[in-house]
């Protein structure tokens, strides 16, 4: 009679419950954003370019910087790619307005630069009620990682904006 096998690793009284919960993550990653949350989301960017309209603050810089980084990420991927010099646009927008809250303390922004900004921000919410919540969640670690490594905008000695220079992966703004 043969001995029984010994356990090569030790017993997990667990392992059912994560497999449920990895089971339940990869079919809220295959859905899209309810209404709600696209709704969300919207206000909260509508009141940021509101929020810079009358003044603003850093706050609602970041948060319209947040959703263009995510949606150059998703352009980038090919969700709409034909958007890609909209987001950009949107993008060197933003950075004008950074600039010159360093010269004139001011979180104002010139008529080009609003226009690219609403443009960008419709981009932006189409992405959010087109795309999988899978899909916006690696466009997020994505925008992180390209912070973590440096790869974003910024202002050169000349206070010019500079851009990368490989076309395939664009800078997000930090």
């Amino acid at each position: 009679m043969k001995a029984p096998k010994k356990r090569t690793r030790s017993y997990d009284p667990t392992r059912w419950l994560r497999r449920v919960e990895a089971g339940a993550q990869r079919r809220r990653d295959a859905s899209t954003l309810s209404h709600e949350q696209t709704l969300d989301v919207g206000i909260a960017c509508r009141l940021s370019l509101d929020r810079l309209r009358q003044g603003g603050d850093e706050s609602s810089w970041h948060t319209l910087a947040l959703a263009f980084n995510v949606s150059l990420i998703l352009c980038e991927r090919g969700v709409c790619e034909s958007y890609l010099p909209e987001i950009i646009a949107g993008q060197e927008a933003l950075m004008r307005i950074k600039k010159r809250t360093r010269t004139a303390r001011s979180w104002a922004m010139d008529g080009a630069g609003r226009q690219a900004i609403e443009i960008a921000l419709d981009v932006h919410e189409a992405h959010m009620e087109g795309c999988t919540q899978g899909e916006i969640r690696l466009a997020i670690r994505e925008v992180e990682r390209r912070m973590a490594a440096g790869d974003v905008f910024e202002e050169s000695a000349e206070q010019q904006l500079t851009t990368p220079t490989t076309p395939a992966e664009q800078a997000v703004i930090g």
